[in-house]
């Protein structure tokens, strides 16, 4: 039962990997990519203390059950701007200046293997926690609903990273260290956003939040496969300076 659940808890992250891995047309090398996994998976670790420390900073009170403007800043530091910054960081400091992210769609490729990494790390943990406290059936729930919420979301946070990576080391290839750094910049908050907004509309247990979370998920992740195929399409090498100055991802 326990290789069946790890598999079934990984299965999202696989497919999500193979589909992106898929759209490049010039493949990334296995150990670069495996690096990018793993370290994200690693993080997993650093994030969750932060986050436990993050909650003594924001009492779990009656303030998160009545007031959505609390609720609201306690997922954007307690949780979105944690995880998404130390998944950036693995793309940043692992990816952005090795000479295999050479092309616009690897900085999309390196951030969904970073996140996803963070994804399946924290996917298990999820599941095996329901296994151990509630059993079985409690844990197949787990998996079936972080299938198309949870694992997607973070697919689609690093694909909106990626895409700003991108902006980025094409400023940096074209020597303009403003636009490289104000792109550096909206490659951590825009993903923060996301991921708070995400977070946010679920964890207020309104039903109208609810709903709009709903439409939130399905337009987004829609968006997220989108700019997916876009970028694909319109992969350049950043060394093609006259073809990315006309080219939009």
């Amino acid at each position: 039962m326990v290789d069946i659940l790890f598999c079934l808890a990984l299965a999202p992250v696989a497919l999500i990997l193979w589909y992106i891995y898929k759209k490049d047309m010039h493949k990334e090398p296995a150990g670069q990519l495996a690096k990018s996994f793993f370290l994200g998976a690693l993080v997993t670790i650093p994030v969750c203390v932060i986050e436990l420390v993050m909650t003594l900073i924001f009492p779990q009170n009656e303030y998160l059950a009545n007031s959505f403007i609390y609720l609201f800043i306690y997922t954007f530091f307690g949780v979105g701007i944690i995880e998404e910054l130390f998944k950036w960081l693995v793309v940043r400091f692992a990816n952005y200046n090795n000479n295999h992210f050479d092309e616009t769609y690897d900085a999309i490729v390196y951030s969904v293997f970073a996140s996803l990494g963070f994804a399946a790390f924290e996917n298990l943990m999820y599941v095996f926690s329901e296994f151990l406290f509630s059993g079985v059936l409690a844990s197949f729930l787990t998996i079936v609903l972080r299938f198309v919420t949870a694992v997607p979301g973070h697919a689609a946070f690093g694909i909106c990273m990626g895409y700003f990576l991108s902006k980025a080391k094409i400023a940096q290839t074209q020597f303009d260290k403003g636009k490289e750094k104000t792109f550096m910049f909206l490659s951590i908050l825009i993903p923060t956003l996301l991921h708070t907004i995400y977070d946010f509309l679920i964890d207020t247990q309104n039903i109208l939040m609810i709903l709009i979370w709903f439409v939130f998920v399905i337009v987004f992740y829609v968006f997220a496969v989108i700019m997916v195929k876009k970028a694909s399409k319109n992969n350049v090498h950043y060394n093609n300076a006259e073809i990315l100055n006309n080219k939009i991802l």
